[in-house]
């Protein structure tokens, strides 16, 4: 067995320790519906929160500030999961996007 080989079964190990591919797919499935949990609050969150940035999860609302960071920092002093929620910023200004 090569360094290489050992390092992709320790990989494939700690994958199906951790549930294998049913825990991604329903990990990739939970964020998918945050995210349009959050398109579908954008207009409030609008109202709400103009130019801020927001983490959100299924019972709404769990943060807001000025900077992604500070976010994150009310997240983690509320010992909240941060693979649990969705970080958006909520943009109200017109913009331009040219392809």
């Amino acid at each position: 067995m090569t360094r290489d080989n050992a390092a992709l079964d320790a990989a494939v190990a700690t994958f199906q320790e951790k549930g294998g591919i049913a825990t991604l797919r329903a990990e990739m499935d939970a964020f998918h519906n945050l995210r349009l949990l959050l398109y579908a609050e954008y207009p409030q969150l609008k109202r709400n929160y103009p130019n801020q940035w927001v983490a959100i999860n299924r019972t709404g609302v769990l943060a807001s500030g000025d900077s992604q960071d500070e976010v994150m920092k009310t997240l983690r002093k509320s010992n909240i999961d941060t693979s649990t929620v969705a970080l958006e910023y909520i943009n109200t200004e017109n913009s331009v996007f040219i392809l």
